[in-house]
């Protein structure tokens, strides 16, 4: 420092001249430079930043008597240092100095002479929201507009504490008096010391001004008298509105500065954020409190130098400078990064024309489709057809089993009425041999149908591998799908974009496993989930699905008929085993009572001769009913295999159909998800573009407002910042 100045002044004095004495800090009334001299007079300061530093210090001393949101400068201003030690301030702690008063405050000096600057301090509410005389953009009188409004302004009365119960049907139908004490209770949130004196609708109008509302016209004195007029009632809202979203913004910014004070106060011994620093505490700013304080020191203490101020200020400096630097190597390397994958995305192929291919193949494919639903849909209808015919035919074939039990009973109930002779037990001998030779027969016929049964299931299997084979098809075909996906992949922008797609599409699973056996269903007989089709192919599907559950409950009442055929077979089996059995018993009979019978023959001869006559007689009707027995087992022998075979051919038709159904439906999902995953990992790369420009763009200006003023050497020894 020389000699004869202050500390952080210049040679010269204020005049001009050299002197003893350093001149006070300048005023507002000398920031326009008349009392000072030319660029190396002062203390190396611009005019703006004494300006700045003025306005920083002074108060508000006339205007608004009572309004706090006027007086912004009695208040502490939010963008004050970090911590009061910081630059060796002496705000407490072993470092404090008697008189050191700490950096000004707004509330430590009250001015009592009007300025010019009054009502344009760069601090406060009136310096963050500008008077714009424009048209409330806010589509205010849509009913949309008010819906979203009502209930946030609810929850915020409510949640602030409203003395007065509140709903949304306040501002339904709101009263002028209601409205009144909620604007008076949102205006004491910002001025907490305001009173109201005049009346509300001649005072209003001037806090609206004083808020600095963007529309102030809007509100007018008959619209604060008639609050729930149509006309009026919009504009009220939106004020409401307005005011709650300054409240939440103050409110938040005043949580950071107290929670950021709170943390530099409990952390003063150690660094300070350089973040925080950067942003709360600026040069000129920390300059001036600089300035300040070396001159309160050569004031009070006639110290010149003083060596913790200067460190702070250094201290200060360096953090901003190494926090610079790094965050510039920082950039820098993002900047290299995004410039390879830059030249990486500029040297592949144009995913244009890989998308353009695609979608040729996949018309392709949907043509393909659409010719095979077109070829499935006459079989669906024919199977359809079949089927009636063999339900109308089972029908019938009931029909006449139901007579032959009917005529079979009425004969069992002929039989049983008789009583027995021994022309009877030869008769009945006579038909149990016959019985039994018609038991080997049916025998011999049941082996037949067994081995036509064993050609059948030959030939089912010869279908489930035909059907494996289709599917082992399918699954190839598959595998060049995804093949493809990931060459797409690949060609639209490197190993990120390609492994990001590839996981999106195994999502799906690919490979078909065909269930014959235990599969009842569609969805348990095909491994495949089939749930996720493309939206334009959900009607098609439901159809589809619907016509297929119907052949399937079709085939299945077909089988109970069946089934209950095969039980009608061996409930018949099961007589004739009864019958074999009795006439067994019937036999041993025979043999105990033949001797007893010799004696008794002729005394019944006559009865014999009676009873064979009767035999006679019912010879012809029992031969009859034998031929109409064997004609009826031989129509049910063709009704079985009819249904048998009828069920083959329509079993082979629905599994064809919905083996070609799961096709169309497996790739048309399947080329719909590539699209999609194709599409947003485009969408991921422009995204990503535009914010790497974005962030060039903000760290240029943040290296253009973050260089930090070069520290000259004077004469003296002492340093100054310019």
């Amino acid at each position: 420092m020389a000699s004869g100045g202050a500390p952080g002044s210049a040679t010269s004095s204020h005049s001009g001249g050299g002197g003893t004495m350093m001149p006070p800090p300048p005023s507002s009334s000398q920031s326009g430079g008349s009392g000072g001299g030319g660029p190396g007079t002062g203390a190396g300061i611009s005019s703006a930043r004494w300006s700045m530093s003025s306005s920083m210090r002074q108060s508000i001393g006339i205007g608004h008597p009572r309004s706090s949101l006027i007086n912004a400068g009695a208040r502490p201003s939010p963008m004050q240092p970090l911590t009061v030690d910081e630059y060796g301030l002496g705000g407490g702690g072993n470092n404090t100095r008697p008189g050191d008063m700490g950096p000004p405050m707004g509330s430590s000096r009250m001015s009592h002479a009007p300025r010019p600057s009054s009502y344009g301090t760069p601090y406060g509410v009136s310096s963050l929201m500008r008077a714009t005389n424009v048209r409330d953009p806010r589509d205010i009188r849509s009913k949309e507009f008010q819906r979203q409004l009502i209930p946030q302004l609810t929850q915020f009365l409510t949640q602030s504490g409203y003395p007065h119960p509140v709903s949304t049907k306040t501002f339904m139908n709101p009263s002028t008096r209601e409205i009144q004490e909620i604007f008076r209770f949102m205006y004491y949130r910002l001025e907490p010391r305001y009173e109201f004196l005049r009346g509300f609708e001649d005072e209003v109008p001037e806090l609206l001004k004083t808020m600095k509302y963007p529309v102030p016209e809007t509100i007018a004195k008959r619209s604060l008298s008639a609050v729930g007029a149509p006309h009026s009632w919009p504009n009220i809202l939106a004020l409401l509105g307005w005011m709650m979203d300054v409240i939440l913004v103050f409110e938040k910014y005043k949580e950071d500065i107290e929670l950021q004070a709170l943390e530099n106060h409990q952390n003063r011994d150690r660094d300070v954020d350089p973040r925080m620093d950067m942003i709360l505490v600026t040069p000129e700013k920390a300059l001036y409190f600089y300035l300040t304080q070396t001159y309160r020191m050569w004031m009070v203490h006639d110290i010149r130098e003083d060596a913790e101020i200067e460190a702070g200020l250094a201290k200060s400096f360096q953090r901003r400078q190494d926090y610079a630097e790094n965050e510039a190597d920082k950039w820098k390397q993002m900047a290299a990064g995004a410039r390879e994958e830059l030249d990486k995305i500029q040297g592949e192929s144009a995913p244009l024309t890989v998308l353009e291919q695609d979608s040729a193949l996949l018309t392709n494919e949907i043509q393909t489709f659409k010719r095979a639903i077109d070829f499935t849909e006459p079989r669906i209808q024919a199977a359809q057809q079949d089927n009636e015919r063999v339900q109308e035919d089972v029908a019938l074939k009931e029909q006449e089993l139901a007579d032959l039990d009917r005529a079979k009973n009425e004969l069992r109930a002929i039989l049983q009425s008789q009583k027995t002779s021994r022309t009877e037990l030869e008769a009945q001998l006579d038909q149990q041999r016959k019985l039994q030779h018609r038991y080997e027969t049916e025998q011999e016929r049941i082996q037949t149908v067994k081995r036509e049964l064993q050609g059948v299931e030959q030939q089912v299997t010869q279908g489930e591998r035909r059907a494996e084979t289709m599917v082992k098809e399918y699954n190839t075909r598959a595998t060049r799908v995804g093949a493809a996906a990931a060459n797409t992949a690949a060609a639209q922008g490197g190993a990120g974009v390609q492994q990001s797609l590839s996981s999106s599409y195994l999502s799906i699973p690919l490979e078909m496993r065909l269930d014959l056996e235990e599969g009842t269903s569609e969805r348990e007989m095909y491994s495949v989930d089939l749930e996720q089709v493309k939206k334009a192919l959900l009607d098609l599907r439901r159809q589809l699905s619907d016509q297929s559950h119907q052949i399937q409950l079709e085939i299945m009442q077909s089988q109970s008929k069946l089934d209950q055929l095969q039980e009608t077979i061996d409930d018949q089996t099961s007589e004739l085993e009864v019958k074999k059995a009795r006439s067994e018993t019937l036999a041993r009979q025979y043999q105990e009572e033949r001797e007893a019978s010799r004696q008794e023959i002729a005394s019944r001869q006559q009865f014999i001769e009676t009873r064979a006559s009767l035999v006679r007689e019912m010879v012809p009707e029992a031969k009859q009913n034998r031929v109409r027995a064997e004609a009826m087992e031989r129509e049910c022998e063709q009704v079985e295999h009819a249904l048998t075979t009828s069920r083959d051919e329509n079993r082979k038709k629905m599994e064809e159909t919905m083996r070609r159904l799961t096709k169309f439906r497996l790739e048309v999902e399947q080329q719909a998800s590539i699209l999609g995953n194709m599409a947003a990992a485009q969408l991921a790369q422009a995204q990503e573009d535009e914010r790497v420009q974005y962030a060039r763009q903000q760290q240029q200006q943040q290296q253009h407002q973050s260089q930090p003023h070069e520290p000259t050497r004077r004469p003296g020894g002492r340093t100054s910042v310019i």
